[in-house]
């Protein structure tokens, strides 16, 4: 407006950068804004020794997941061996109805297709069911509603920057929750790629000594906390980057 003679009054506002967190986001990094989500026990665990991780968080928490995180976001994004460990539809459950939620599954071999009777394949009326994946095979038949993106792997590790700027360019993933296992959220947490964490951690314990499906809380270090509160049992805090926000010079 400035280059068009247009006289431009600018109030800088943290109230106003956060209700655009989303749009913001998208506008100057060209990519979704995202949120992880994480219940875990007292002793940090996100799963028992069997990989199995119902229920951590009460009903409650699970409740606000569905109410509030996962119907405010586009779509959802998980892996293979999540879907696979749990059989998870990944939809928005409120009170008595069901939704569909845009789920995004990372599955560089298409180890889903595989087994068709997964309950991520239940049949789409308005939503969609992406495979990512290092390639698209010459000969294969999908469900309606089922599409495999092509993406870079390096390493067997999915290229996560140009994977995220391809869902805002091609898909209109526009704000994406992040639901999966502590390896692929702490890599994630490493690489700074997460803008909100909101984080349930439950009074219970799985007591067991490996780490193995541990979430390093000492991650979030590189996150401030905005907000702690109870949820019944339940402890949720939630930690955001703060990325967004417009910045004086």
């Amino acid at each position: 407006m400035k280059e068009h003679n247009i006289d431009v009054i600018l109030i800088e506002s943290q109230e106003a950068s956060d209700l655009n967190k989303e749009f913001f986001t998208n506008q100057r990094y060209r990519r979704p804004f995202i949120i992880a989500k994480a219940a875990i026990t007292r002793d940090e665990q996100m799963a028992k020794d069997d990989g199995s991780s119902k229920w951590i968080s009460g009903e409650k928490s699970r409740a606000y997941t569905h109410e509030v995180l996962r119907s405010g976001v586009n779509a959802i994004l998980t892996t293979a061996k999540t879907v696979l460990t749990d059989d998870a539809r990944f939809t928005i459950r409120t009170n008595d109805s069901v939704s569909e939620l845009t789920t995004i599954v990372i599955d560089r071999n298409l180890e889903l297709l595989k087994n068709k009777n997964l309950a991520i394949h239940y049949a789409r009326k308005s939503s969609k069911l992406f495979l990512v994946a290092e390639k698209i095979p010459n000969d294969i038949t999908l469900n309606p509603n089922t599409e495999i993106v092509e993406s870079t792997f390096i390493d067997g590790k999915l290229e996560f920057e140009s994977f995220l700027t391809q869902l805002y360019k091609n898909h209109s993933i526009y704000s994406l929750l992040i639901e999966t296992g502590p390896t692929f959220l702490n890599a994630l947490l490493d690489k700074n790629w997460i803008d909100e964490f909101v984080l349930f951690k439950s009074p219970n314990s799985f007591h067991i000594s490996s780490d193995r499906f541990k979430l390093d809380l000492s991650k979030l270090t590189a996150l401030k906390e905005e907000a702690s509160w109870e949820l019944d049992v339940d402890v949720v805090k939630t930690y955001s980057t703060q990325n967004w926000r417009v910045h004086k010079h």
